[in-house]
């Protein structure tokens, strides 16, 4: 955005995960893109301690094969919505694409890409909002 000569810019993707991000011992990040970058520096400043799933392990990210054996309570789906991915039980089940409907899989509770991108919608008015004020 453009404000009175200065560009200005920011992202929003860590602020909507922190917005519906609930309370875990232990989460799974499946993907390695931005939008896996981005819930992992949630959970990270929530205190919760997260391993990295991936299609392609490198970087130390733990083979997408072995979500099967995960046990924590929360998992995070950062894949993009076709990608079909065999989801453990667990007691939170969070898919960031907001594509199609939130896939049932055995979890107590679904947090959806719809809700995520209301949140990030949410910080993005505020933000939007400091700066026509200030204008």
């Amino acid at each position: 955005m453009n404000a009175g000569g200065r560009i200005l810019a920011d992202n929003t993707d860590v602020d909507g995960f922190a917005a519906l991000m609930p309370r875990a011992d232990c989460a799974a990040i499946l993907g390695a893109g931005g939008t896996a970058r981005a819930a992992k520096v949630a959970l990270q400043n929530a205190g919760i301690p997260a391993l990295l799933f991936n299609r392609t392990a490198s970087k130390g990210d733990v083979p997408l094969a072995a979500l099967a054996i995960f046990d924590g309570q929360l998992i995070v789906n950062t894949l993009p919505a076709g990608v079909d991915v065999p989801i453990p039980p667990c007691e939170i089940y969070f898919e960031a694409a907001y594509g199609g409907p939130v896939r049932d899989v055995s979890a107590g509770r679904r947090i959806g890409g719809l809700e995520l991108l209301h949140a990030q919608a949410a910080r993005q008015h505020e933000l939007f909002m400091k700066v026509f004020d200030g204008l």
